[in-house]
C-alpha cells in the first residue's frame, strides 16, 4: 500500500513541467560529472525536478555522504530515458506491468541505468545507488528521499 502511495505521489508530482531554476541547474553541475550531466539532460523536465528534490532531501538527510552517492541519487531513474514513456504512459505501464518491451524497460531501468552509468564510467558508488549494493544506511537515506 505504502508503494501505491508512493507512486501516486509521483505521478500527480510529474504532471507540474515547472522550468528548473538557475540554482538548481547549477546543483546538478557541481555534483554530476560531464558525461553523467550529459545523461541527466536527457530526463524529461519532471524527472530533472525530481532528480534535484531527491537529492536535496538525501543530502539534507546525510550531508556527509559523498558527491559519488549523491550522483547516484540525483541519477537513479536515468534508466527510465530508455522507455521513452510519456507520463500518462508510466502510469499505465506501473498499473499493468511490464508487457511489451517499453513497459519493460520502463520497469527495468534500474538495470538499464546501471548498464547507461557503467558505459560512461560513472564511480562505482554512484552505481552501488542504482544496484543497491552500498552501505545499508546510505540506501536507507536514499529510499527515504525518494518518497515523494
Amino acid at each position: 500500500m505504502a508503494r501505491f502511495a508512493h507512486l501516486v505521489k509521483r505521478a500527480i508530482y510529474s504532471f507540474s513541467d515547472a522550468p528548473i531554476s538557475t540554482l538548481d541547474m547549477h546543483w546538478v553541475t557541481e555534483t554530476l560529472t560531464l558525461n553523467e550531466f550529459s545523461l541527466w539532460q536527457q530526463f524529461n523536465n519532471s524527472d530533472k525536478r525530481h532528480s534535484i528534490t531527491v537529492s536535496k532531501r538525501f543530502n539534507a538527510a546525510l550531508p556527509l555522504a559523498g558527491k559519488e552517492h549523491l550522483a547516484g541519487v540525483m541519477l537513479h531513474d536515468i534508466g527510465k530515458i530508455k522507455s521513452n514513456l510519456s507520463t500518462i504512459m508510466r502510469v499505465f505501464a506501473t498499473l499493468v506491468g511490464p508487457r511489451g518491451k517499453r513497459f519493460s524497460m520502463y520497469h527495468d531501468h534500474e538495470q538499464i541505468g546501471v548498464r547507461l552509468l557503467e558505459a560512461i564510467t560513472s564511480d562505482r558508488r554512484t552505481i552501488s545507488i542504482l544496484d543497491g549494493t552500498c552501505e545499508p544506511s546510505i540506501y536507507a537515506a536514499f529510499l527515504r528521499a525518494d518518497d515523494i
